[in-house]
């Protein structure tokens, strides 16, 4: 197999990459409620207000970085989950033909070609005993 990837992990993924994309929204628009006031009389008033303001601007890199990993995986999830279904469709779809060549051939002795891929061997009772 190419890929082996556990599609429950990946659901899990997209749920704790959308609760900490909401976790880090709470915290952008609490610090966005922070008021910087030029008119503050104390000593250290520029370096809050540049500091309030510098992490303003780092939250909301942070918050847009988040949003963009949060709806690529989940993105990938939903991807992986139709693929996974798609493929789930066509082993039951080849499941059935194999059913039915069975079922129109039963004593079947030798090989039977579909297409250019598949061949299906298919021996007499008296020929899987040996004798």
């Amino acid at each position: 197999m190419i890929l082996d990837l556990d599609t429950d992990v990946l659901r899990s993924s997209v749920s704790v990459a959308e609760r900490a994309n909401d976790e880090i929204t709470n915290a952008m628009n609490m610090l966005n409620q922070i008021i910087v006031h030029d008119d503050w009389i104390c000593p250290d008033r520029e370096l809050l207000k540049n500091k309030t303001l510098e992490n303003r601007t780092l939250i909301q890199n942070l918050q847009n970085d988040s949003t963009a990993f949060y709806k690529a995986i989940e993105s990938s999830s939903a991807r992986f989950d139709e693929t996974e279904q798609t493929c789930i469709q066509r082993t039951n779809q080849v499941d059935a033909l194999i059913a039915q060549i069975k079922n129109v051939v039963p004593g079947l002795a030798g090989s039977v070609s579909i297409g250019n891929d598949i061949a299906i061997t298919k021996f007499n009772d008296d020929q899987e005993a040996g004798i």
